[in-house]
């Protein structure tokens, strides 16, 4: 017999549990439920597929309003967030859902259904899927995505092997990766983790100037802070700076649980750009050492265009190969609202 447990809050055992699911990434988490539900103030509920007695299936699903994210750093954010979310609720899924080894295609055909459940009972569902580690995402629920017509685009990413050596790492790198980090090195450029509260403000400016730069939003410094307080610093997420002649000049976070390493806030300051320093390859190679150091397996390049069509995103699928990743895509999955 299958069973569908829904909570509101994370069972005792849930992060023990997904920690080495197949896939498992810090965004299934009840951390991370906590910050999302701390800094965008979204409502998480917790889903397993209970079969003969023990779960086969796990999922985080997020309630938010899309317009939500533009009303963080206004006055009374919280009640508009909920005034927000309720006039136009979504259901959001990061690299969900994870399935035991164990689970069979009647568990995963569960979970299937679950989904469409959130769908018709709160509103439209948007899911990406689990990519780390071989047969990823599953074949079988793949087959229930294809069957039920959710498939609403791909997106795509770089995975590095972390289980080798650092030598076979760096003898994987492309000439020009080995080679800019070798001048960055030249140049006096120097990386360090963040390991103060205090240096959040600077890291966001940077990170805030480099965006408006190339024309993407920018987000509040509330984001950091929350990450700080909601996240473990040094174990869920780590902070990287790279400085010349006593200046920042680029940034990198790193979120890491389970097998995988993932990077988020990637940027460089306008002098590093306007000088060539190359100090986002320095911090990149860092990097890569810090989460193979952690015990990941994969560090996850954080997204490229799988169909290039820019300059801008053929600029950065070209900047993300070089580092000998594996290209990896797969669905996004969408499922349209249902009538109550």
């Amino acid at each position: 017999m299958t069973d569908i447990e829904f909570a509101t809050s994370s069972p005792p055992s849930w992060d023990q549990d997904v920690r080495e699911l197949p896939g498992a990434t810090l965004f299934q988490t009840s951390a991370w439920a906590h910050f999302a539900t701390s800094y965008l103030r979204d409502d998480p509920r917790f889903v397993r597929v209970i079969a003969e007695g023990r779960p086969r299936a796990w999922l985080v699903a997020v309630r938010r309003s899309p317009f939500h994210p533009r009303l963080l750093d206004l006055p009374f954010a919280a009640a508009l967030g909920a005034i927000a979310r309720r006039l136009s609720p979504t259901i959001a899924i990061v690299r969900g859902p994870l399935f035991s080894p164990q689970a069979h295609a009647a568990d995963i055909a569960a979970m299937a259904d679950v989904l469409s459940e959130l769908a018709a009972t709160f509103g439209p569902v948007d899911c990406t899927l689990p990519l780390h580690g071989p047969g990823l995402p599953h074949p079988i629920f793949l087959e229930q995505v294809e069957r039920r017509g959710w498939c609403h685009g791909r997106e795509a990413t770089f995975l590095v092997d972390l289980d080798r050596s650092e030598d076979a790492i760096w003898r994987d790198l492309k000439p020009s990766a080995r080679k800019d980090v070798k001048r960055a090195e030249r140049y006096g450029v120097t990386v360090r983790r963040v390991t103060d509260r205090s240096e959040l403000e600077s890291f966001w400016r940077l990170l805030c100037g480099a965006r408006q730069r190339i024309g993407l939003q920018t987000y509040s410094i509330a984001n950091l802070n929350e990450m700080w307080d909601c996240l473990t610093p040094g174990a869920d997420f780590e902070l990287i700076v790279a400085e010349h002649a006593g200046e920042l000049v680029a940034t990198l976070g790193i979120w890491t649980f389970g097998h995988a390493a993932i990077e988020f806030s990637s940027a460089q300051s306008d002098r590093a750009v306007r000088e060539r320093l190359y100090a986002s390859d320095l911090v990149k190679w860092f990097a890569l050492r810090r989460a193979r150091s952690a015990g990941a397996s994969y560090f996850d390049l954080a997204g490229v265009a799988p169909r290039p069509r820019t300059p801008k995103e053929v600029g950065i699928r070209q900047f993300k190969e070089k580092w000998g990743g594996t290209l990896v895509e797969a669905p996004l999955v969408r499922i349209a609202a249902r009538p109550k």
